[in-house]
């Protein structure tokens, strides 16, 4: 149950957006009711969010996170160009958002003010491998899949056209591919019931970096999915004003997601919203905070469940600097090809 209330002291905008949504954001309530239906799930859950609500752990400094970014294209797709440069940018605008140095936490309404959270994540490519070799962070891979499926996990997996994983305890690998769906991306919390190589986000390749899409087109997708696998779940988290839902005493109980560009304020369950929050369903241009109960959540979940992140050396001092021998990309097969820049 929450602890803090917000009391209800404006009236709503006339003219706000209802909270519907035509396609989720993300898949993460679908994950998370898949998992539910273990019993094993449910009462191993339950235990671990007593432990974090009992024990946090909070960061004396900042952390710094090893990422590779792993870009998956099939060849026949010529409007999937995803250039260092926008990863370079993907990178910047994670490090904004997770340190409240994004020029748009100036949006947030006054009366959430106070509670705008500093994760206190440094987010870094990896210039070590998991075999020690230099690296760029970003390996580029040729596939014969035209589209990844969001429920197989196809893309993770280099057997089914995909790419298989580097160590999770180590990195967060993150994919971007052409999904099956318009889902944006998705993610699954530290606790979810999923094999280790699947730990990890992947994004739906329209929606990475600083893009030309009219309303997801400024890198909030990644901060939010990043979010999902440091432990944060939605602000609605069961919905229709359920108090046990996102496990984070400062986010007000909402009833549902926000779409669009909503003005504030915006009320439910006889509080005032905070739709602006990078962990609700808005537009990227009007999601611009984390509050400090989620710093505070995320910071626990890095040093309880990812906390291999934090002795990795994978934006470290390479000890090989030499790789093997590599094809150029026309001499590999589409099958399994796997080239990085």
């Amino acid at each position: 149950m929450k602890n803090v209330f917000f009391l209800l002291t404006l009236v709503p905008h006339l003219f706000g957006f209802a909270q519907e949504l035509q396609t989720p954001r993300c898949i993460f309530d679908s994950i998370i009711q898949e998992a539910y239906t273990s019993e094993e799930f449910r009462i191993l859950l339950y235990h671990e969010e007593q432990e974090i609500l009992k024990n946090k752990l909070l960061l004396s400094e900042n952390a710094s996170i090893p990422i590779v970014i792993h870009i998956v294209k099939n060849p026949n797709d010529m409007d999937m160009n995803i250039t260092d440069e926008m990863v370079y940018r993907q990178l910047e605008i994670l490090n904004e958002t997770y340190n409240q140095n994004n020029t748009d936490v100036e949006n947030t309404p006054e009366f959430f003010e106070p509670l705008i959270g500093n994760v206190g994540f440094e987010f870094c490519l990896a210039t070590v491998d998991p075999l020690g070799y230099s690296t760029s962070g970003i390996t580029r891979n040729f596939t014969d899949v035209s589209v990844f499926s969001t429920v197989s996990n196809n893309i993770k997996y280099a057997s089914e056209g995909g790419v298989d994983a580097w160590d999770t305890d180590s990195y967060l690998n993150i994919w971007i591919g052409k999904l099956s769906s318009s889902i944006l991306g998705y993610s699954h919390i530290p606790s979810a019931t999923v094999p280790d190589q699947e730990q990890g986000v992947v994004i739906n390749y329209p929606f990475f970096g600083e893009t030309n899409h009219s309303f997801y087109n400024m890198g909030k997708t990644l901060v939010h999915e990043i979010g999902h696998y440091f432990n944060l779940r939605h602000p609605w988290g069961n919905g229709n004003c359920d108090q046990n839902n996102d496990f984070v005493d400062d986010t007000p109980i909402s009833e549902s997601a926000y779409a669009g560009s909503p003005v504030h304020p915006q009320t439910s369950c006889e509080t005032i919203d905070m739709f602006m929050n990078f962990m609700d369903y808005v537009y990227d241009s009007s999601m611009v905070m984390f509050s400090i109960g989620q710093a505070e959540r995320m910071q626990t979940a890095l040093q309880y469940f990812r906390s291999g992140l934090l002795v990795s050396n994978g934006c470290g001092v390479p000890s090989l600097i030499v790789k093997p021998a590599i094809l150029h990309a026309s001499e590999v097969d589409a099958n399994d090809a796997s080239i990085e820049l």
